[in-house]
């Protein structure tokens, strides 16, 4: 039988600033984690390529048997949008709806994350995200291929954490069609490739990073999200 290790949430990010490098290779393996409403969490966003930053603030405001709902703040140089995001309970996105009346589906959902994760666990999947506002209307299915990579310390303005590492790699098939502007549709392909920081403490990614690429539509994006806090529900 395997040997599986697992630590449980410690509360509070700075409890575990100053734990040792080599600990990490204690860390085979990770459960699916167990939130709690009133969970909290802020990520910050640095676009690489253009240099500018925003911050999301996320609290859970929902659990159930299948889903986790949070309530989400965005703050950007312009302002602050407000919206949910609902994602499986394993932090697989499944919606998102912000207050200007955006909405991004998922289905089934994005699958960044498979319980219990383990040092060389692989998944394949296959999904479709539609994403629609006022201006336009966007399909686009994708095929998804991930592996748990290693086990490794990751650092980020919250803390050290001991986290499972992710490589994932995305095709995808995208058709936009706008709306009354009479320009009509169009379509592309992309890739993505994407390395996410899985981290059993705070029991959500403390880190994730992805490059996506559309030739067709002269479009390169590179982003970096950062765990700044967390904060258990008492």
């Amino acid at each position: 039988m395997r040997r599986r290790e697992f630590v449980a949430g410690l509360g509070t990010a700075a409890a575990v600033r100053a734990t040792p490098l080599g600990f990490a290779q204690s860390l085979p393996w990770a459960q699916k984690p167990e939130i709690k409403v009133g969970d909290a969490s802020v990520f910050r966003d640095r676009n690489v390529r253009s240099g500018e930053t925003s911050e999301t603030r996320y609290r859970v405001i929902s659990v159930d048997a299948a889903t986790i709902v949070t309530e989400t703040i965005m703050t950007k140089t312009a302002g602050a949008s407000y919206g949910t995001r609902t994602f499986t309970r394993e932090w697989n996105l499944l919606q998102s709806r912000t207050d200007d009346g955006g909405m991004l589906t998922v289905r089934p959902y994005w699958p960044r994350l498979r319980f219990p994760l383990e040092v060389g666990e692989t998944w394949e999947a296959t999904f479709e995200v539609e994403i629609s506002n006022l201006q336009f209307r966007r399909n686009a299915k994708w095929r998804w291929k991930a592996q748990v990579a290693r086990a490794e310390m990751v650092t980020v303005p919250a803390g050290t954490f001991r986290a499972l590492v992710i490589a994932s790699e995305g095709t995808f098939d995208a058709r936009q069609e706008w709306l009354g502007d009479g320009r009509g549709a169009r379509s592309w392909d992309g890739t993505h490739k994407e390395t996410d920081w899985y981290a059993p403490e705070v029991m959500r990614l403390a880190k994730w990073e992805f490059e996506q690429s559309a030739p067709a539509n002269n479009f390169f994006d590179h982003h970096v999200m950062e765990l700044l806090s967390f904060t258990r529900a008492q």
